[in-house]
Parts: structure tokens; C-alpha cells; sequence
């Protein structure tokens, strides 16, 4: 009987004991170089080690780092955030979610801040097929500067062929015989803020029933300053689609 209260004590006590350490711990948060770490201060973070890091991956779109000006808000640290995310790091630039049946998205005035630019496109199209193509221009060219060797995988089988378009495209954005089943496009612009050569371009994506893969190269070598996402097929976005751009690396 005394061994068994005995136990019951331990028990209490290592639970008062957690419960006073959870109270007292400081929240966490994802630090510039992609860690976990410890808020110890307003407005300094640490890793739990010697590095100390009074800011973290800031401002949605404003180029800015921000730092904890409270223990629950960020602010703008007017400075730029540079390599903070890590070199490999997505940073988020712009988004839209579609409406009104629209029938492309246009991010212009981007910034020549980061390495790549990435776009992500999750939804679907309106036009009454399995699937339609997801089309990009940039900077306005609907000019025959778009090349490229796909790759597709639909059920009946395996294709690849190279093209030239007025923009660059790939297969497998669901239609609305297909729905709802929404596709998920990734296409990379590499080196896009050069101004003396031809931008590399990649695309990957596609739904359940098509994959496509796609690497090609826009021939302008003007520094990309606008993407505009639409459907080949001149038709709208299904309502509520989320085109999502990123800048990666410096």
C-alpha cells in the first residue's frame, strides 16, 4: 500500500512539474536558416546555442526580413531579407485565388530579388474535357518564343515530343468532366531576372488521370518582370483555383 502511494506522489509531482515547465516554455518558431527556435526575447530569437538572430523570413511580398516586436507580432524590419530562408528556400511573393470565372492571372511588376521564380497552380478548368493545358507567358510575349520537349503519361500510354509555341504549356490541368479533381502545375523560371540571355523553364504536374513534364526555354532575354498563367483553351479557371508565385534563392 505504501509503495503503491508512494508512486501516486511521484506521479503527482512529475505532472505538477511538466505542468509548470509548459507554462514557462517560450514559443517556438522557424528561424532563417529553417530551425526550430526558442522566442526569448520581444525581439531576439536563438537556436539554443550560441547564434542569436534578431529576425526571421518576413513580410509576405515586401523583400523585407521582419522581427518580433511583441511576444505575439512581427514587424517590418526594413531590411533585406537576402539569404535569410536559406539559398534553396521558397519565398512567398504574391497570390491569387480565382473568382468571376477568370480566365488568367497576371503578376506583374515582379521583383528581380531572388534566382528562380516558381508558380503554383491548384484547381481546375471550366472547359467541358478531362483535362486542358495550363499556359505561361511572360513579360507579354504571345510571340513563337516558347520551346520545349514534353513528356506525357495519360491511361492509353507514354508520349514525348518537342514544340514551339506562343507560350509554354503542359497537359493535365482537370476539366470539368473531370471534376472535382484538381490539379497541382509547379513551373520554374530560372535566372528570370537576366537581361542578356534566354530564361530556362521547367513544368511538372498534372491530376490523376495525366502527368506531364515539360523543359523548354522562353528566348527573350529581357529580365522577367510579369508571368501571366492561363488555359490554352481560352477557357476559365474553375472558381476559387489558388496561383501562387515564389522567389527562390539570391
Amino acid at each position: 500500500m505504501r509503495t503503491r502511494l508512494a508512486l501516486v506522489a511521484l506521479w503527482a509531482a512529475a505532472l505538477i512539474a511538466g505542468q509548470a515547465e509548459a507554462a514557462n516554455r517560450k514559443p517556438l518558431v522557424i528561424g532563417p536558416t529553417g530551425q526550430q527556435q526558442q522566442l526569448q526575447s520581444a525581439d531576439t530569437l536563438t537556436d539554443g546555442g550560441a547564434n542569436v538572430y534578431p529576425t526571421v523570413s518576413g513580410t509576405p511580398g515586401s523583400g523585407n526580413c521582419a522581427k518580433f516586436v511583441s511576444a505575439n507580432q512581427v514587424g517590418d524590419a526594413g531590411a533585406a531579407c537576402g539569404s535569410g530562408g536559406g539559398s534553396g528556400a521558397l519565398q512567398f511573393i504574391s497570390q491569387t485565388i480565382t473568382s468571376g470565372a477568370a480566365t488568367s492571372v497576371t503578376f506583374s511588376s515582379v521583383s528581380g530579388a531572388y534566382r528562380d521564380l516558381v508558380v503554383v497552380v491548384d484547381g481546375s478548368s471550366t472547359h467541358a474535357v478531362t483535362n486542358d493545358s495550363l499556359a505561361v507567358q511572360l513579360n507579354g510575349d504571345s510571340g513563337a518564343d516558347y520551346f520545349f520537349q514534353y513528356m506525357r503519361s495519360v491511361s492509353s500510354g507514354v508520349s514525348a515530343a518537342a514544340s514551339s509555341q506562343t507560350y509554354f504549356a503542359g497537359y493535365g490541368l482537370s476539366g470539368s468532366s473531370y471534376a472535382p479533381n484538381p490539379s497541382h502545375f509547379e513551373v520554374t523560371i530560372g535566372n528570370y531576372a537576366n537581361s542578356t540571355i534566354p530564361k530556362s523553364m521547367m513544368l511538372a504536374g498534372g491530376n490523376f488521370s495525366a502527368l506531364t513534364s515539360v523543359s523548354g526555354v522562353w528566348t527573350g532575354t529581357a529580365a522577367v518582370t510579369s508571368v501571366t498563367v492561363f488555359i490554352d483553351s481560352g477557357s476559365a479557371f474553375t472558381n476559387g483555383t489558388v496561383v501562387s508565385l515564389y522567389g527562390r534563392g539570391s
